[in-house]
């Protein structure tokens, strides 16, 4: 959603982030491509200004984590560590529950530590990149995390289905980024799992409500599953 030709322009990067920029902006000749591999997280990160229906808080976060004092970013990794996560986690408040996932997840700036927006898994978003960069097979990480959503009030794993725009249910992510803006996801909701995975290494040991999740996943994207992180080590991963 950040490619400079096909995201939602003008809140994207400088270059082009699609599958097809592997030939045009890489070392690689097209002779060579065989298949096109995706990888979405579980728990989705923004970085930057612009539409992202699936965030916890909505604008409240976006303007939270973009808030800047000098050249320096109003709030880090660092103030953020000290916070409460037990309480955040289980608030009321979807700004709140989305800076403990921001920090169980580890979602920041690789150098300026700032905050990274979080959301909750997007079904639309899915669809639209996977038929836009031909995925063939996908790669769902940071699957461990769901379980997080179990220390929430509602105990329940929250996913975007579709969109509301002005009133008319759509299922598609609009062209114009004026319109996007004005989204509003549509949430389904299943109960959330408590286990940790990280040491699981096959996809039958996985909780049902995981394995579910991923059919869904094939379901939406029409591509299959191939692999889950269940952790941040690399050995941390199930191969299906």
């Amino acid at each position: 959603m950040l490619d400079v030709s096909k995201g939602s322009v003008p809140y994207v990067t400088s270059s082009n982030t699609i599958a097809a920029a592997a030939y045009t902006g890489g070392d690689l000749s097209p002779k060579y491509h065989r298949k096109t591999i995706g990888v979405v997280k579980a728990i989705m990160s923004r970085v930057g200004y612009g539409p992202f229906p699936p965030e916890f808080g909505g604008k409240k976060s976006e303007y939270y984590s973009l808030e800047f004092v000098g050249d320096k970013p109003k709030y880090s990794q660092a103030d953020e560590a000290k916070l409460d996560v037990e309480k955040l986690i289980a608030s009321d408040d979807p700004f709140e529950v989305g800076i403990a996932l921001r920090i169980l997840s580890r979602e920041y700036g690789t150098a300026t530590k700032r905050p990274r927006r979080v959301g909750m898994f997007d079904f639309v978003q899915l669809a639209y990149v996977t038929r836009m960069n031909g995925v063939d097979e996908l790669i769902i990480t940071k699957c461990d995390l769901l379980k997080e959503y179990s220390r929430t009030k509602t105990k329940q794993m929250p996913v975007v289905t579709g969109y509301e725009l002005d009133g008319k249910k759509i299922d598609y992510v609009p062209g114009a980024t004026s319109a996007f803006y004005r989204v509003k996801p549509l949430i389904a909701y299943q109960k959330a799992f408590s286990e940790n995975i990280s040491t699981i290494r096959t996809f039958d040991k996985l909780p049902k409500t995981l394995q579910t999740f991923v059919k869904e996943v094939e379901k939406v994207s029409d591509c299959k599953v191939v692999g889950l992180g269940v952790g941040p080590k690399r050995d941390q991963y199930i191969k299906i």
